[in-house]
Parts: C-alpha cells; structure tokens; sequence
C-alpha cells in the first residue's frame, strides 16, 4: 500500500528521480524539501522521508537528470556551480561523503536534460553542441570515470534531446529534434549504443 507517512513535501517542481538502496535522490527546481533548505538537489531517506543534511550540493540551478553507479551520483541540467565548485551542465558527486567528483568534468556548453547508465557509459543528452572535449550535437556518450566522450556521435540536430531510455542493444531518444544521423526524425528516435546507426 501507500506509504502516507513518506511526505518530503518539495516547495517547487520535481524533474529527476533516482532510488538507489537507501537513499531517494531527488533533483528539480525546488529550494526547500523535507522543511529543509536545499537548492535542487538533495538525498532523501526512503523510509522515513527525511533530507540528508550532511549530503547538500546546493546546485545553482535546475537539476533535470540523475543518475547514479555505485558511490557515484551524475546529475545533470541548467546549473554553472555545485557544491561552490564550477561545473556546467553535468556533474559527478561523492554520495557518501558529498562534495564534486574533481577530475570527472565534462564540461557542456549547454543544458544537460537526460543521464542514462549503459555498463560504464553515461548517455547524456541535451541541447548542448560540446561535451566531454568533443563537438557533440545535443547526444554523446561519456566515460562515467574519465569524463571523455566517446567516438559515438549521432549528431542530431534542432532543438534538444529531453529523454533517454535504454533497452538491450537500443537507445531510445526522445525531444524536439528532426534529424539523427542523417535521418529525418522526428522527436524521437532509436540508435544503436555501439554505433552511430539508426534504426529503420
């Protein structure tokens, strides 16, 4: 059944979700949670509903994505700071003991709105044009320990990649775009994670 008792109570939009064992990670454009101040980003007990005050990132803007792989939390959205430290677009935080990941930094030239995890690959997508030291089109595939991307390039164009899911041997991407690897596509596509191909 519901669980009536779990009420954290965000004080602004929620965009990201994310259970990983205990905590429930909790990422939008709130400012308070749990009666707590923490600026779009905080780590919530999953049984009892309350904030994690040692776990405070206090990200400069909205958080749109997270992810998480072992002690690691990937974040991204329209920030240019977390934890005081300058990070644009995307981040990889210490769960445990809080603070940035300080040689993974990607580095977006523009917003980060989806994270998705595929072994040690973190598929981001976004309205960004480079990423990770490499001219990327709004969907790169970064190292989740080195930060590099990868020479996976669909190249899609307009608009932004605002969603990503994975299934077996497929990316699905989701957003405004109209163009993925040469291919007229319309707001939504699917691509193969170890090439650049789209699927017909």
């Amino acid at each position: 059944g519901i669980a009536t008792e779990w009420n954290p109570n965000a004080i602004g939009h929620v965009n990201a979700l994310k259970v990983s064992g205990h905590p429930v990670y909790v990422g939008g454009e709130f400012a308070q949670i749990a009666g707590v101040t923490s600026n779009h980003l905080a780590a919530i007990d999953a049984k009892t509903g309350e904030v994690d005050r040692k776990w405070d990132p206090n990200v400069s803007g909205v958080v749109r994505a997270i992810e998480v792989q072992g002690n690691t939390v990937f974040a991204g959205g329209n920030f240019t700071q977390i934890y005081g430290v300058r990070r644009r677009y995307i981040a990889a935080l210490d769960a445990v003991k809080g603070g940035v990941e300080p040689s993974w930094n990607p580095d977006a030239d523009n917003s980060v709105n989806a994270l998705r995890l595929l072994g040690s690959t973190l598929y981001v997508g976004g309205a960004f044009t480079e990423i990770g030291g490499q001219r990327r089109s709004r969907l790169a595939a970064l190292d989740s320990r080195s930060d590099r991307a990868s020479s996976w390039n669909p190249n899609v164009l307009d608009g932004a990649v605002t969603a990503l899911e994975i299934q077996g041997n497929t990316i699905y991407a989701g957003g405004s775009f109209t163009e993925v690897g040469g291919l007229p596509r319309e707001g939504i596509a699917a691509i193969d994670p170890k090439g650049t191909v789209v699927l017909e």
